[in-house]
C-alpha cells in the first residue's frame, strides 16, 4: 500500500509538472503585456483585450510573484465575468489556483480549481476539465487524502476512456 501511495504521488505530483508544463513566457512578455495594458497609445482599449491581458498576466506571474499574479487574475476575473466570458472565467480560475497553490493555500486553490472546473464542465471542455481534476488531485496527494477525494476517480477513469 506504501508502493502505491508513492506511485499515485509522483503520478500526480511530479510528472505533470514535467509532461504537462507550458513554456513559461519570459520576462520580456510580462513587461510588454505590463506596458500595453498601461498604455495610453489608444483612446481607450476594449474591455475584452484588458482581461486578455489580465489573464495573461495571472498565469505569467504565478511562479514569479503570486501576489501579482493573484492581483491581475482579480482584475481580469472582474472583466470576463462582465463581459460574460465564460472561457475567460474559467482561464482565470484555472490561474487564480496556480497562483494559491504556489503560495501553498490550497483551500483557497482547491475552491479556485473547483470553480474551473463548474465552468469547464458547462463549456464541455475535456482537455480542460482533465488539468482541472489533475490539480484537485494533487492538492488532495500533498494532504495526504488520497481516497477522500471522487475527483481522483474521475480522473482515472478519463484516462481509461481514452
Amino acid at each position: 500500500m506504501q508502493v502505491m501511495k508513492k506511485i499515485i504521488f509522483a503520478l500526480f505530483v511530479f510528472v505533470p509538472a514535467v509532461l504537462y508544463a507550458q513554456p513559461k513566457q519570459g520576462q520580456a512578455l510580462i513587461d510588454s503585456l505590463v506596458k500595453e495594458l498601461s498604455t495610453d497609445s489608444q483612446p481607450k482599449k476594449a474591455d475584452s483585450v484588458k482581461a486578455a491581458i489580465l489573464v495573461d498576466l495571472c498565469y505569467s506571474y504565478y511562479d514569479i510573484d503570486p501576489d501579482k499574479g493573484i492581483q491581475y487574475g482579480k482584475e481580469g476575473l472582474a472583466l470576463a465575468e462582465k463581459l460574460k466570458s465564460k472561457n475567460q472565467v474559467a482561464r482565470v480560475y484555472y490561474y487564480l489556483g496556480a497562483n494559491y497553490c504556489v503560495k501553498a493555500d490550497y483551500p483557497t486553490a482547491l475552491d479556485y480549481w473547483e470553480k474551473a472546473l463548474k465552468v469547464n464542465e458547462e463549456l464541455g471542455n475535456k482537455k480542460r476539465i482533465a488539468q482541472n481534476l489533475k490539480n484537485i488531485a494533487r492538492i488532495f496527494v500533498v494532504q495526504n487524502k488520497y481516497y477522500k477525494s471522487n475527483h481522483l476517480h474521475r480522473l482515472i477513469k478519463m484516462g481509461k476512456s481514452h
